[in-house]
């Protein structure tokens, strides 16, 4: 059974997230536009710099009594975002040169396609 938006909201906030819920969606509204756009700038895309975001400010809440002093909410919120474009553009990294040594191994255990006149071209010129 899913729960709705009001069955939610009436739960209680367990103790060590009091006043967290109210101060996160404050920092959101007035903050999220500036970060989303500073996540599109590092990420050239904007659905995957809405999620950074998202996780972002999900993690200040998850960890919202641990911060010394809420001024550095912000803060923190930044260098999430920050580091979660990282971390991102570390996978596409990962997930491209995986693709390209993949097509290499395959083009490696293909065999060689003769050139257009039927004889293969030679690889380098040979001696003098």
């Amino acid at each position: 059974m899913k729960a709705n938006a009001t069955e939610v909201s009436a739960l209680p906030e367990p103790a060590p997230l009091r006043g967290a819920t109210e101060a996160v969606t404050a920092l959101y509204q007035a903050h999220a536009l500036g970060l989303i756009r500073l996540a599109v700038v590092m990420l050239g895309d904007r659905p995957a710099a809405e999620d950074v975001v998202q996780e972002a400010f999900y993690g200040l809440y998850r960890r919202w009594h641990t911060l010394s002093e809420e001024t550095k909410a912000l803060a923190y919120v930044r260098s999430s975002v920050i580091n979660g474009c990282r971390s991102a553009l570390r996978r596409r990294v990962r997930q491209f040169t995986g693709v390209a040594a993949d097509q290499q191994e395959e083009s490696a255990s293909a065999p060689a396609q003769p050139a257009a006149g039927g004889a293969r071209a030679p690889v380098l010129p040979g001696p003098g």
